[in-house]
């Protein structure tokens, strides 16, 4: 089953599902320096990053290992 955040990226145009797919690089080698991430306060091991007006909540489990939850844009993704 394709994840919704993976047909997310393949309806946007090619520059921005680059760039996400850069920062998701990012973001599962712990490379977040220059990244703007939030820990979500409603849901523990739960994290935002932005990207423009684009959310990426990701999730970082008891072995640390990242998994992508959802990419959305901003005004629908906390639904």
């Amino acid at each position: 089953m394709v994840a919704i955040w993976i047909k997310f990226l393949k309806s946007q145009n090619k520059d921005i599902s680059l760039k996400i797919y850069e920062i998701i690089e990012k973001i599962i080698n712990w490379d977040t320096t220059w990244l703007d991430i939030k820990p979500l306060s409603w849901k523990e091991n739960y994290f935002r990053c932005r990207i423009w007006n684009i959310r990426i909540i990701y999730t970082k489990n008891i072995n640390w290992e990242i998994e992508i939850k959802k990419i959305w844009y901003r005004w629908d993704i906390y639904k």
